[in-house]
């Protein structure tokens, strides 16, 4: 009866873990194409998530600083903060950075809300900046295949 007992225990608690991966689901993020104007490159940005978290990132770029705060409990449940900032001009990214696949997610349970926000600075060659943001509704947000 003991070694019942224990097998089953070991069966339920091995069961755990497959049961909280069911309710993740790996996906990619990319921008639709963005309307930058001739000579404009982005010089900064932050993408927040909710209900998701990072999993891995295509490329960080060379003379970029990066701040990532995985699940952040402060703000809503799962939240996700992601910024990263050019060192200088040189390192000013195109647009096509942002929209191919440039950052893989997890989203967690289905019955939170998932909501993605990514804002861009662009910066043209007179130097002026310019705000663009981004919504859930902006992006393309498909499920990652391997």
């Amino acid at each position: 009866m003991k070694l019942f007992l224990a097998c089953m225990l070991v069966m339920l608690l091995s069961a755990i873990p497959s049961l909280a991966a069911e309710k993740e689901s790996n996906w990619v993020i990319s921008a639709k194409p963005l309307q930058l104007k001739p000579g404009e490159r982005i010089a900064a940005f932050s993408l927040n998530l909710k209900a998701a978290s990072i999993k891995t990132i295509r490329e960080i770029p060379s003379m970029w600083s990066i701040s990532l705060d995985n699940f952040q409990f402060t703000k809503a449940p799962w939240a996700t903060s992601f910024t990263g900032r050019a060192r200088n001009g040189v390192a000013y990214l195109e647009a096509l950075y942002f929209e191919q696949d440039f950052i893989n997610i997890r989203k967690h349970d289905a019955d939170l809300h998932f909501d993605a926000q990514l804002k861009l600075s662009v910066a043209g060659t007179d130097l002026k900046t310019r705000s663009v943001t981004l919504t859930a509704k902006d992006l393309i947000i498909k499920p990652m295949t391997d």
